[in-house]
């Protein structure tokens, strides 16, 4: 499984593995269409103007996806960078975005691959991230000194990431750790639907 600063639960891995899912297999419609030139002028309209779709070629990120759904399947425990930390990011927001929307629409929890959810929180799912600093605009961390760096911990990784260098392909080698996920507070709130709602039970 892949590492986060708490300890996943059933909702928050079901949600990643279904949102990887969906965007493997949505690109890899894709590429098969621009392949065969039928859609060699239409944008991947669900990454259109992402820093994802920027930083990566089509064929890259669909590796990186399924590098990303392997991973998070595995029983070893892996640790992605500040790249795979911003594909994550972005994917987790645009899919619960979708789910939402669907929920809206029919009024009623909807299956989030094998977990029935109803409104989801990003609020609570971008708790498990370590920082967000790959998240940063490109000219607030330009305009840091190198001593105001050090102390915020940025290393080389998340200063190109940031500036929009595309990664080289060493840095895109999640590593394999041999500690367990760290035991913390769960963000998730246990009811038969997440997120609980109290209004909803009274």
């Amino acid at each position: 499984m892949l590492r986060w600063q708490f300890q996943p639960d059933e909702a928050l891995i079901a949600i990643l593995d279904s949102s990887l899912r969906i965007c493997i297999d949505q690109l890899d419609d894709y590429l098969s269409d621009h392949l065969a030139g039928t859609t060699a002028e239409v944008e991947f309209a669900w990454l259109d103007g992402t820093r994802t779709w920027e930083l990566f070629d089509p064929s890259q990120l669909l590796g990186e996806l399924q590098k990303l759904l392997t991973a998070n399947r595995s029983a070893k425990l892996y640790m992605h960078n500040d790249y795979h930390f911003l594909i994550l990011h972005e994917v987790l927001k645009l899919q619960i975005s979708s789910h939402n929307n669907l929920v809206s629409a029919c009024g009623q929890p909807l299956a989030f691959g094998s977990i029935l959810l109803g409104q989801v929180d990003f609020d609570f799912v971008r708790e498990y991230f370590w920082d967000e600093d790959f998240l940063l605009d490109p000219e607030v961390l330009a305009s840091l000194s190198e001593e105001h760096k050090a102390v915020l911990e940025f290393n080389q990784e998340t200063f190109a990431l940031v500036q929009g260098l595309k990664p080289h392909p060493q840095e895109l080698e999640l590593q394999e750790v041999d500690a367990e996920p760290e035991s913390g507070q769960n963000y998730y709130k246990q009811a038969k639907c997440y997120p609980y709602d109290e209004v909803q039970q009274e």
